[in-house]
C-alpha cells in the first residue's frame, strides 16, 4: 500500500452549520465586527442558504441546510457548530486511486450541476464532492450509504452533495442526518472553467492584507481541532488518509498552506474548535474586551466568548507560536 503519493493538497473550506435565526448574526460578526472579506455573498436556494468568509488561508462557509426554518425566538446561543472539513485533492484522478488503495471508505465523485442549467441540453458541472467515511467516528449507516453510492448510476446522485441532503424532509435527508450526525468530511474539485477559485483567493488575500487582518489582526487559521472518542483508532485512520504528510506531534498534521488537522482525545467524535493565528495577541485581546467578546485568556491563548458567537469555540494565538 503506497503512502508516498499525497491524497490531499490542503483544506479548502470549513463548514459552520447554523440555523436561520443566527445565520445573519454570525455572518455579521465575521464580516462587520471582525471585518473579514466575503469569499462569496449569501446565496439562498430552496435546499440551502450559504455565505462565505475568507480567513487568511481557508474559507469559512456559513450554511443553513434544508428549506427556510421556523425556529423559536430567542434562538439558543449554541445554535452553530463546526460541521464539515472540505479538502482539496492533490490530484482529481490519482487521489481517488489512492483512496481505494488505502482502503479509505469513500463515495465516487458526486457532481453538483448548475441549477439554472439542469433543464437544458448542456449540464454544467460546477464541482464534484467525494464523501469520506470513518473519520468522525465509525458509523455503520454512513458506511452503508457510501457503499450504496457505488451500486447505482452516478447520475442518480447529481446535485446530491452535502448541501442537498441535510436538513430536508425526505427519507434520504433523514438518513444522511443520522449517518453523519457527528459531521462530515469530504473533498471538493471545482470546475475552474466556471469557478474562478484562484482569482477569488487572490482578491480575498489582498482585501485581508489591506485591512491588516481586521481588528483581530488575523493572519490565518492555524489548526482545526477534532475530538476523537477512540483516539488511537482515529489517529491511525487520519494518518492513513494524510500520508505522506508527517505527524509533527501526536495527532497533529500540517497540510499545505492551510490549517493543520489536530486530533485530541474527547468523549465524542466532533469538530471542536478553530485556532486562529493573529499578529498581536495583546491587541486582539484589547479589541475583544472592548466589544464584550473576550472569553478565557492566558499568555499563550485567548478565546472569543462562545455565547457571543452562537456557541462556537474559536481560539486565538500569537504569530510567534510554533506550528
Amino acid at each position: 500500500m503506497s503512502s508516498t503519493i499525497p491524497i490531499m493538497k490542503c483544506i479548502d473550506h470549513i463548514v459552520i452549520r447554523v440555523d436561520d435565526t443566527n445565520f445573519s448574526a454570525l455572518f455579521s460578526w465575521l464580516y462587520d465586527t471582525f471585518q473579514l472579506p466575503v469569499a462569496w455573498p449569501v446565496l439562498v436556494q430552496p435546499s440551502f442558504k450559504s455565505g462565505g468568509i475568507f480567513a487568511g488561508n481557508v474559507n469559512l462557509e456559513i450554511i443553513r441546510y434544508g428549506p427556510a426554518q421556523i425556529v423559536p425566538s430567542p434562538a439558543p446561543s449554541s445554535s452553530a457548530r463546526f460541521f464539515s472539513i472540505v479538502f482539496e485533492l492533490a490530484s482529481p484522478t490519482e487521489s481517488l486511486r489512492e483512496l481505494t488503495k488505502r482502503r479509505v471508505r469513500h463515495t465516487p465523485a458526486l457532481s453538483y450541476i448548475q441549477p439554472e442549467a439542469e433543464a437544458g441540453d448542456k449540464k454544467i458541472v460546477m464541482w464534484k464532492n467525494v464523501i469520506l467515511g470513518n473519520l468522525l467516528g465509525n458509523s455503520p449507516l454512513a458506511n452503508l450509504l457510501i457503499a450504496l453510492t457505488k451500486l447505482v448510476p452516478s447520475r442518480a446522485f447529481e446535485n446530491t452533495s452535502s448541501r442537498e441532503t441535510f436538513g430536508g424532509r425526505s427519507l434520504a435527508s433523514k438518513l444522511m442526518e443520522r449517518a453523519f450526525s457527528n459531521g462530515i468530511i469530504y473533498t471538493v474539485e471545482y470546475n475552474r472553467e466556471f469557478v474562478d477559485v484562484d482569482g477569488w483567493d487572490a482578491t480575498n488575500k489582498e482585501a485581508l492584507h489591506n485591512r491588516q487582518g481586521g481588528p483581530l489582526g488575523l493572519i490565518s487559521v492555524k489548526e482545526v481541532i477534532i475530538g476523537a472518542a477512540d483516539f488511537e483508532g482515529s489517529r491511525k485512520r487520519w494518518q492513513n488518509l494524510l500520508a505522506p504528510t508527517p505527524e509533527v506531534a501526536s495527532g497533529l498534521w500540517p497540510i499545505g498552506d492551510g490549517p493543520a488537522i489536530h486530533l485530541v482525545p474527547y468523549d465524542r467524535d466532533a469538530i471542536l474548535a478553530l485556532v486562529l493565528r493573529v499578529a498581536s495577541l495583546e491587541k486582539a485581546k484589547i479589541f475583544l474586551a472592548e466589544k464584550g467578546l473576550l472569553g478565557t485568556a492566558s499568555e499563550q491563548e485567548i478565546r472569543i466568548a462562545p455565547e457571543k458567537i452562537c456557541g462556537l469555540d474559536v481560539r486565538l494565538v500569537g504569530n510567534n507560536q510554533s506550528a
